[in-house]
């Protein structure tokens, strides 16, 4: 089981309606990579709560920063939802308050069964990663688990690439091989960081993509 499991589900499904009184503002599903923690702040209000991120955690591992964490609960349409956790520029807390941080990582975990294409359809700041096309490469790790990695064709090593995981909650993996496939985590990081923590993994470019107008489903 994903380690966050222990933090996310009772807040995602044993507080959903709590949750609602959290947050000071109405989440409007608008983020953007870069916005100071300021403007996210006048937007969403106040986080639900914090995430102590350790070294020790799976999604370091993936290649997200450590640190302090603020975690959303942000609802899409017909009632999706996404418990939403935002990382801003440094993992020293104390430099946090000094400084209006930049929004520099962000993990989503479905609260549903959505897949690959719905979720980018939900989430705007992470189709604007693709904007200019995305390689999609299935990754399959040294045990044969397979993601999906959305990586920008002209990408430098501080850009942004988005990774979508499946997890070993039961106990055959889930693996996340297509746009189709049903997700459980999302990550979205820099190209250099991801490369850190994957370089013996199997990597197959399958197809382009490049986000369209869609009318959200």
């Amino acid at each position: 089981m994903h380690p966050v499991f222990r933090y996310v589900i009772p807040i995602a499904f044993v507080c959903q309606m709590s949750f609602l009184h959290s947050q000071s503002v109405a989440p409007s599903l608008q983020l953007d990579f870069g916005s100071p923690q300021s403007a996210v702040a006048a937007i969403y209000g106040k986080p639900f709560g914090h995430w102590k991120l350790t070294a020790s955690e799976h999604s370091v591992q993936v290649g997200v920063p450590t640190g302090l964490w603020d975690v959303y609960h942000l609802i899409a349409p017909q009632d999706r939802m996404y418990v939403t956790m935002l990382h801003f520029g440094s993992e020293s807390n104390r430099e946090r308050e000094k400084t209006d941080l930049s929004l520099n990582s962000l993990i989503l975990e479905p609260n549903g069964h959505w897949s690959v294409i719905q979720i980018l359809n939900d989430q705007p700041e992470l189709t604007s990663v693709c904007a200019n096309n995305c390689d999609v490469v299935r990754i399959s790790n040294r045990v044969g688990n397979i993601s999906l990695l959305l990586k920008p064709k002209a990408v430098l090593t501080d850009g942004m690439v988005l990774y979508f995981e499946g997890d070993s909650a039961t106990i055959t993996w889930k693996s996340v091989s297509s746009m189709e496939s049903a997700v459980s985590w999302v990550y979205a990081l820099r190209l250099k960081d991801f490369d850190s923590h994957h370089a013996d993994c199997r990597r197959e470019v399958i197809g382009t993509w490049h986000p369209e107008i869609n009318i959200r489903k």
